[in-house]
């Protein structure tokens, strides 16, 4: 029990340490206000930041938008949702593309109209001219500040990119995949009175794998199904003839469904599934074998390493279930509490498939 334990908070101290890092070496920079202000020629959208940045700016369509990344941007204090609706300006909106990148996308009503952007002593300044004449080319003052190439046409055609809800989250983290496969450790505890009766109340350690595949993001909420693979094994005694006895559970199997909520350095989730168990036991007496199913609940958290988020994730969960078996006329309890912890590595699987608002 007590190496578990230790397991556990050496994990956080290790994600602790790889958090304090880079908010040490980073100075934290902020996006101050988002205002408008309409002019003859067309209106202007003033961006205030405080503190030195870079800044990156790309057309999009399908809708049409203008996205400006600026990095190093660690807060935002600016409104969300500004509405314009002036000179084919709809809104601007803003959100944190990721840990220090912070994004403002202008929304047009039609074409993407002439454009200048142009960086000031207290931010940038965008100016969006009603005049008939091709868009002029952004400024670039940096090069791209995340994976994406940055284009320079007045309108890319291709599909629509991670909607801002594309602030924060896009596809969970931007950058992050909408993958992940996984292997865990945990202690799994069968309290069942017949059983503990053979194999003592001693907690062994099961290892597994788990992986994930997400349906549904909207803004930091997210939809996924999580599949897992476990394997279960303990030897005790008779209680009669005192013969070695082994109990396995191999496979155990759980699908479920979990609702996810990402907030910065963390992601929350909690669902719940069905579970199949198939279970053996074997001693010089007699040998048995059977199945069961059942179902669970889990709740866990993400631990996200700023310097590896678009990659991988540091799990802690918590697991209980129910599955009860039936062999010889006895009934026994196979579920019970499970606490583990895990690393989840990402990639993208069909990213088409997930449906983002």
């Amino acid at each position: 029990m007590h190496k578990r334990i230790l397991t556990l908070i050496a994990v956080i101290a290790i994600f602790a340490a790889a958090t304090a890092v880079p908010a040490a070496a980073q100075a934290v920079n902020s996006l101050k206000a988002v205002s408008f202000q309409k002019t003859d020629k067309g209106v202007d959208v003033t961006i205030a930041i405080d503190g030195e940045f870079l800044y990156q700016a790309l057309p999009l369509s399908n809708p049409t938008r203008l996205a400006i990344d600026i990095s190093p941007l660690a807060r935002i204090d600016a409104q969300p949702f500004l509405e314009i609706n002036q000179a084919g300006v709809a809104s601007v909106r803003t959100g944190q593309y990721s840990p220090m990148i912070v994004r403002v996308v202008l929304d047009f009503s039609g074409a993407l109209p002439g454009y200048e952007i142009a960086k000031t002593d207290a931010g940038l300044l965008v100016h969006i001219s009603t005049e008939a004449k091709p868009a002029e080319k952004p400024a670039v003052v940096a090069p791209p500040v995340r994976e994406q190439p940055v284009r320079v046409q007045p309108v890319v055609q291709e599909k629509p990119a991670e909607s801002i809800a594309e602030t924060g989250t896009g596809e969970g983290r931007t950058g992050f995949a909408n993958t992940m496969i996984g292997i865990d450790t945990s202690s799994y505890q069968i309290p069942d009175s017949n059983f503990t009766r053979i194999y003592g109340t001693d907690v062994p350690m099961i290892f597994g794998f788990s992986l994930s595949r997400k349906l549904i993001q909207v803004e930091g909420f997210s939809l996924d199904v999580e599949g897992s693979l476990r394997f279960y094994s303990k030897t005790g005694a008779s209680t009669l003839s005192q013969e070695a006895t082994t109990f396995k559970i191999n496979p155990m199997w759980s699908l479920a469904g979990r609702l996810n909520y990402e907030w910065k350095y963390f992601q929350f989730f909690a669902g719940g599934g069905i579970d199949w168990y198939s279970y053996s036991e074997t001693s010089t007496i007699a040998n048995t074998t059977g199945k069961a199913n059942g179902s669970h609940f889990t709740a866990g958290i993400y631990l996200i390493p700023p310097v590896l988020d678009s990659m991988l994730r540091v799990k802690i969960y918590y697991k209980f279930t129910k599955v009860t078996a039936l062999s010889n006329g006895i009934s026994v309890e196979l579920g019970g509490n499970e606490y583990g912890v895990g690393l989840s590595f990402g990639f993208n699987f069909l990213k088409q498939g997930v449906l983002s608002f």
